[in-house]
């Protein structure tokens, strides 16, 4: 299976080997098995190898299916939470810190420091740049956002203990 053609090279293109998970995945597409789980699966592969922009192009591609899935809200968040990382590695920051926001609404509990992090990831890349405006605004929202997820924490146990009484 030819994955890509390399940079510079005319009718050089990389390949997966028969082994490999990709491989495997599009023989299934290819062969008409081609179901949600499946996609999001080639997604985080094309994540985890840091083909950002590949994974970015399977993501949004489901995004319409994701939302009108079946899934359970935990699967959905996750989902959410891998375009969100694919969207970091492109550096497209808002779309990134929206994917975030969707992640953490279907499934706020584990998921309740997750848009604080974000905030203070796209505070980091921001003053890497030199956006020191940009950077401090997002710590803001970092800060708000962690006091936020705090107190909500709080009121949580608070109630679990409340109610064990």
């Amino acid at each position: 299976y030819l994955i890509e053609p390399v940079p510079g090279r005319t009718n050089t293109f990389l390949a997966a080997p028969s082994e490999s998970a990709i491989y495997h995945l599009q023989r299934a597409f290819d062969a008409g098995f081609d179901t949600l789980p499946a996609r999001l699966e080639y997604g985080r592969i094309w994540l985890e190898t840091r083909r950002y922009a590949r994974a970015v192009e399977v993501y949004a591609s489901l995004e319409a299916r994701l939302a009108k899935s079946d899934l359970s809200k935990a699967d959905k968040a996750q989902a959410y939470h891998a375009y969100a990382e694919a969207l970091y590695g492109v550096d497209d920051m808002e779309g990134y810190l929206e994917r975030l926001r969707q992640a953490v609404a279907l499934e706020a509990d584990p998921l309740s420091r997750t848009l604080a992090d974000g905030y203070r990831n796209v505070a980091a890349r921001y003053n890497q740049r030199g956006d020191l405006v940009r950077s401090i605004r997002y710590l803001e929202l970092a800060v708000a956002e962690a006091f936020d997820s705090a107190r909500s924490e709080e009121r949580r146990v608070g109630n679990e203990c409340r109610s064990r009484w």
